[in-house]
């Protein structure tokens, strides 16, 4: 039997609220929900950039965190999926992909270890997506070998969706084997995802 969604939006600006009709959808399957409390950030005290995809940042005392594969946010972007290594206070992190790191002496940067989710579903047969994250976060969508397939990044409180009237799934070539997942905010945060798909055929 399938399963039923639907995706509605609403915009007020200006005086102005458009309301749209709610569009309904099927699939035959549910994308395999996550609903995941994000572990918070870690606010930089200082930040030194050697290159677009290289630098170091200072932590606090006591910051407890480790060496792994991290997400970088700033005001003026987001960095994802560096290699971070921690030594004492501080977190050397290199390569990744997004926008280049800010030049040295950057404030108000958070540092994030990402979060693993194994989530199995085929994105070119998606008929229905949709994330939400109370924190500013960052998705990221990997097959089976770990390469990248998609990359959200979610502002705060803003929902973020698509279904298959509006066109090609933005999710397309090998099926989805695992989502990481990050917080931008010195506050944890609940994320969210769900969908729907059609059988493979």
């Amino acid at each position: 039997m399938a399963l039923s969604g639907s995706y509605n939006v609403i915009i007020d600006a200006g005086g102005v609220s458009i309301a749209g009709a709610a569009v309904a959808v099927s699939g035959d399957t549910a994308v395999p929900p996550v609903s995941e409390t994000l572990t918070a950030g870690t606010a930089v005290a200082t930040w030194v950039q050697t290159d677009g995809d290289t630098g170091t940042a200072t932590l606090a005392e006591g910051h407890g965190l480790t060496s792994g594969t991290y997400d970088v946010y700033w005001s003026g972007g987001v960095q994802y999926g560096c290699t971070g290594t921690v030594t004492e206070n501080d977190l050397a992190l290199d390569g990744g992909s997004g926008d280049d790191l800010p030049a040295s002496g950057e404030t108000g940067m958070i540092v994030c270890k990402q979060q693993t989710f194994d989530c199995a579903f085929d994105g070119d047969n998606a008929v229905l997506l949709g994330a939400f994250c109370d924190q500013r976060a960052m998705l990221t969508f990997l097959d089976s070998g770990s390469a990248v397939l998609y990359s959200l990044e979610l502002s705060a409180g803003v929902p973020w969706g698509w279904h298959g009237e509006a066109g090609a799934s933005p999710i397309t070539g090998n099926a989805v084997a695992q989502i990481t997942m990050s917080c931008g905010s010195a506050t944890a945060g609940t994320l969210k995802f769900t969908g729907l798909q059609d059988a493979i055929s």
